[in-house]
């Protein structure tokens, strides 16, 4: 199902008045709450840490929210958050350095730096540790992360193996002529596509505890004059259906790997010599990543013995919120009450509508946010017996918004 959304108009801490000529349009800062911020279009490290602007700092959270555009953060002077994410939807991230003051620093608990779509890191230096770790310290959920002329220091202080430094679900990880230096318990990179190491002037230094230095659905691409330096003899095989580096015996994982310039030697650039033997693939398809009602998730067809991907496909969030709210409804007891919060949907769909309609004894009370994923909390409630069918137009969907004018919103 697709959710119709308004358009990101972004607010500095406080709806200014409507008046006669129509909405005062601000062109980045939005919602300012606790020191966090959000911006739906490009900035500079100047204008976020500016006294007389966002004033923004190393316990702040900054998100951007654009969705199917790319936002550029520009790292002009030093620039140091506890975070900073996309939203759940279609918006791609860069940090552009500009000079050698570009310097990034991120220290959150969890996901340093998280794109729901492409990151892209240029020119830049940046510094990203997490101190307890979720899944991963510098993150792409749906896009490519590539990493071109920087250095990246990504530190996970957590020895659970499921962290990783670097981490790619649905698409390439890139590295050109870049310094990459990663610290974890878990995987040091680790992408359900490819890497692609490139540059002479790249070097990789990793070391983990509990798990592979890298591992890859894809394979692993080591540019002309770069080989790997650690371990000694270190060769790149299949594993666990996909990829990994080895030490010279060919079944010991490395968990701490060096790649760099070489003299001389094997430079691993061609990588088909270890690929799995031929065989008749046998796709499945597999859940990637769970959806739940906030978030969408990814399933793949794929071939579980050599790892092969023929076919992705998007698990919508808004299916796993409606079967939420139809469990709930029709689970109420007689005359109940029904209380639903979300913080991305703003309208109900058919299916809803139905539930409704067989339990005409049930109150439903939404708490949501008039923008879907953004904007001013609202909270509007449907009385029991309500004739709801007006409500809702021709697509099938009640806007919860056209509910509230139609029928007042509660008090917050």
């Amino acid at each position: 199902m697709k959710r119709i959304r308004t358009k990101v108009l972004s607010m500095l801490g406080f709806m200014f008045a409507i008046s006669l000529s129509g909405l005062l349009f601000l062109a980045s800062s939005v919602d300012s709450y606790a020191g966090n911020e959000t911006i739906s279009s490009d900035i500079t490290a100047s204008e976020l840490t500016d006294p007389q602007g966002l004033n923004m700092g190393p316990d702040d959270i900054l998100t951007v929210d654009n969705p199917g555009h790319t936002v550029t953060i520009t790292i002009d002077v030093p620039l140091t958050l506890k975070r900073i994410k996309t939203e759940y939807n279609d918006t791609s991230l860069i940090i552009l350095g500009t000079n050698d003051n570009s310097i990034l620093t991120v220290n959150p608990d969890t996901y340093a730096l998280y794109a729901y779509r492409d990151l892209t890191i240029r020119n830049c230096q940046v510094n990203a540790t997490t101190t307890t770790g979720d899944h991963g310290c510098i993150y792409s959920s749906l896009g490519k992360i590539s990493i071109e002329n920087s250095t990246v220091s990504a530190t996970v202080n957590n020895n659970s193996p499921i962290v990783y430094g670097l981490c790619s679900v649905n698409d390439d990880i890139d590295i050109i002529n870049s310094v990459i230096e990663i610290s974890a318990g878990g995987y040091g990179i680790k992408t359900f596509e490819g890497l692609n190491i490139s540059g002479i002037d790249s070097r990789i230094t990793i070391n983990t505890i509990a798990n592979n230095a890298i591992w890859s659905v894809g394979s692993i691409n080591i540019g002309q004059g770069l080989g790997i330096t650690e371990p000694q003899g270190g060769i790149i095989g299949p594993e666990s259906n996909g990829y990994t580096i080895f030490h010279s015996d060919g079944t010991t994982v490395a968990t701490s790997v060096t790649i760099q310039r070489i003299s001389s030697g094997n430079n691993h650039t061609n990588t088909s010599e270890f690929r799995l033997p031929p065989h008749v693939h046998s796709y499945r398809w597999e859940v990637v990543q769970s959806p739940t009602a906030e978030s969408d998730g990814l399933e793949a067809y794929i071939c579980p013995e050599c790892g092969d991907v023929k076919e992705k496909s998007t698990l919508p969030a808004i299916s796993v919120f409606d079967e939420e709210v139809i469990a709930k409804i029709k689970n109420a007891p007689l005359g109940g009450t029904v209380k639903i919060e979300t913080t991305r949907w703003n309208s109900l769909g058919r299916s809803i509508r139905e539930a409704l309609a067989a339990r005409p004894d049930v109150t439903l009370n939404v708490s949501f946010l008039s923008e879907g994923y953004k904007g001013i909390p609202l909270k509007v409630t449907l009385p029991a017996g309500t004739d709801i069918v007006g409500l809702f137009d021709e697509n099938g969907y009640l806007g919860l918004c056209r509910a509230g004018s139609t029928l007042g919103y509660d008090d917050n």
